[in-house]
């Protein structure tokens, strides 16, 4: 085991998570018996909370993996501090605003999801390199990299990458649906949920190459032989009728248009950030 600017860093998962959390917990539960002494006002409890006890917490999240038990006990101990007690009212309620009747309240799971949807911005920032970028790259080559990110992947594609990794997707395929109600990765045909071969969702690189990836560039206006001898005319050469065909009958007739206003990961990654300064103010 290390320590790394203040994180533990090991290979037993029991010890990571007592060292940087279960550690941090128990000077925040010491924090909280001396606030409660002061006679606090709800609303000073909740700036307490914001402003000296979840700081304890945010370091580390932003860089590990952030078990659910850690994330309920940090309620837990903050929900009891802020009621003196069992909850009074629900507790989604309280992390509306003031115009709504909260308290703007924080939410501790929704800011672990920022912190680590924040990192997607580094990803696509064409000027940001590192071993992490070039890592998450590799492990997708055969979903065509990083440009998975723009696509309707199945979450469940992503179970086997590192776990920082697979909450970033995870949570980002949640996100998109807020930020994409257009839902224009629908009509990516790469690595596409809803367009399966063999129960599979498929990824040809040298289709890819060559300019075949959304629905429209099947050419659904033409026949399957005269498609394919156009797109063969394209340079399309490294392919048969059958792929080709298969391909083209895999999609599903509502997804056969074409797009409008299809928006990059780029362009949403500000609404990203947006989302993250909103959740921590």
């Amino acid at each position: 085991m290390c320590q790394i600017l203040g994180i533990f860093i090991t290979y037993d998962v029991k010890i990571l998570v007592e060292k940087n959390f279960k550690q941090r917990l128990k000077k925040i539960a010491n924090l909280i018996n001396l606030w409660k002494s002061r006679g606090l006002s709800i609303h000073g409890k909740v700036s307490i909370i914001k402003a000296i006890l979840l700081p304890k917490m945010i370091y580390p999240s932003s860089f590990l993996s952030t078990p659910a038990t850690v994330i309920k006990e940090f309620n837990a101990l903050v929900f009891n501090f802020l009621w003196n007690g069992k909850d009074k009212v629900i507790r989604r309620s309280t992390y509306a605003p003031y115009d709504y009747g909260g308290l703007k309240m924080i939410d501790y799971e929704t800011i672990v999801k920022a912190l680590r949807l924040s990192w997607l911005k580094r990803i696509v920032d064409v000027e940001c390199c590192g071993f992490w970028k070039h890592y998450l790259n590799y492990l997708l080559s055969n979903k065509g990299g990083l440009f998975l990110l723009e696509c309707n992947y199945d979450v469940k594609q992503t179970n086997t990458l590192p776990i920082f990794y697979h909450e970033l997707l995870s949570w980002w395929a949640e996100l998109r649906e807020i930020v994409d109600p257009g839902r224009g990765h629908e009509y990516i045909l790469w690595n596409n949920k809803k367009i399966l071969i063999e129960g599979k969702t498929v990824f040809y690189r040298h289709y890819f190459d060559n300019g075949v990836i959304f629905t429209k560039d099947l050419l659904y206006d033409m026949t399957n032989t005269e498609s394919f001898r156009a797109m063969k005319e394209q340079g399309l050469t490294n392919s048969n009728f059958l792929v080709w065909t298969g391909l083209r009958q895999s999609v599903p007739s509502k997804l056969r248009v074409n797009i409008q206003n299809f928006k990059t990961v780029i362009d949403m990654t500000w609404k990203i950030t947006n989302v993250k300064t909103t959740i921590i103010i």
